[in-house]
């Protein structure tokens, strides 16, 4: 648990500098919204990343979905390490909207960590302490914004933001 609170106890700031996503705006609006959750220096701060993987060499009647968790508590030079990049889920068949059947269960454990939390034993301190987690980024590349948002991302409607109030010119003669 050492280094889990390192980005409490022993890191070095320097101001102006983005170092480690302590430093980054998301952290500090958590802090801001959440002070019980921010007071917890081991309740874990979180990123998500997913992206769809072709295995079979260009036939798009297969993907596979990996679903990856990195704990932005740790020190920079051990949260992007492979030793701490958990597979948290793995989405194999055939591409689809169907995407969210597996992903809404590991959505609701992870509100659920945030809203109640998990009891654990500090073996460092050696006490016991309710783990709480937030999610501050999910990281993926834009078709893969759209197949986890369920909006289209590219067309008419290619904001996943906007919708379907996204304002779009068609190029004149180019039929775009």
């Amino acid at each position: 648990m050492e280094d889990l609170t390192w980005h409490a106890t022993d890191r070095k700031v320097n101001i102006g500098v983005l170092s480690h996503p302590t430093d980054s705006p998301a952290w500090a609006a958590i802090d801001d919204k959440y002070p019980d959750f921010a007071s917890e220096p081991r309740n874990l701060r979180l990123g998500i990343s997913a992206d769809g993987v072709d295995v079979n060499r260009g036939n798009r009647s297969h993907s596979v979905w990996p679903i990856l968790t990195i704990i932005y508590n740790l020190p920079p030079w051990l949260c992007m390490k492979r030793k701490f990049i958990m597979l948290s889920l793995l989405i194999s068949g055939t591409p689809g909207n169907d995407i969210d059947v597996f992903l809404t269960p590991f959505i609701d454990d992870m509100q659920l960590l945030f809203d109640i939390g998990v009891e654990k034993y500090d073996a460092y301190t050696q006490e016991q302490f309710k783990l709480r987690e937030v999610v501050l980024w999910i990281i993926n590349d834009y078709p893969a914004l759209g197949t986890l948002s369920g909006c289209p991302y590219s067309g008419f409607q290619g904001c996943v933001l906007c919708g379907e109030e996204t304002h779009c010119i068609r190029l004149p003669k180019s039929k775009k």
